[in-house]
């Protein structure tokens, strides 16, 4: 039965796998490691985000309504642009 020795370089694996990734995404290694540090601090913000509406449901109503007025008037904006371009009444 013959031996066969596999030797493991985790330092030249993992910059090779690094590598094939970020080629993989169009990106250099550097450009790649940044991005996904970027998508770690988006995601880890955005659940921060929403746990403070679960934690204060008085700011999160409050939110809302701002968000409803804010809509409210684009709708009106848009509406008021159209008849201006479309000479609509409305």
């Amino acid at each position: 039965m013959a031996r066969t020795a596999i030797s493991v370089n985790t330092d030249t694996d993992t910059r090779d796998a690094w590598a094939a990734a970020a080629a993989a995404a169009g990106m250099s290694v550097s450009t790649w490691m940044a991005k996904l540090a970027n998508d770690a601090i988006v995601r880890a913000a955005a659940d921060a985000y929403r746990q403070v509406f679960v934690d204060h449901p008085d700011f999160a109503a409050e939110v809302a309504a701002g968000r409803a007025a804010l809509r409210t008037l684009a709708d009106r904006v848009r509406a008021q642009r159209a008849d201006q371009y479309t000479g609509s009444a409305g």
